[in-house]
């Protein structure tokens, strides 16, 4: 199943604001993290955000921070959007 994806068309598909987070690069061992900043350059546009001090689940282990980037994206988009 996983060969028959084709993850740069998909990427080159996405038409809204993206934003990508990924851990800090020397903790998140779980997808590394030249792979996650290849799907930011695949996206058109996307804002790709490291959160420091985190491993991959950083919406968890610094919901406070992930939080914060989310909040700031979206806050962004809207003041673009007006």
């Amino acid at each position: 199943m996983l060969r028959s994806l084709d993850v740069e068309r998909d990427c080159e598909r996405v038409s809204a604001p993206a934003l990508v987070i990924t851990g800090d690069r020397a903790l998140d061992r779980v997808v590394p993290v030249g792979g996650t900043e290849r799907y930011a350059q695949m996206i058109g546009g996307a804002q790709l955000v490291a959160i420091p001090r985190t491993g991959h689940l950083g919406c968890n282990t610094r919901p406070q921070e992930f939080a914060r980037i989310v909040h700031e994206f979206l806050s962004r988009r809207q003041h673009a959007a007006a």
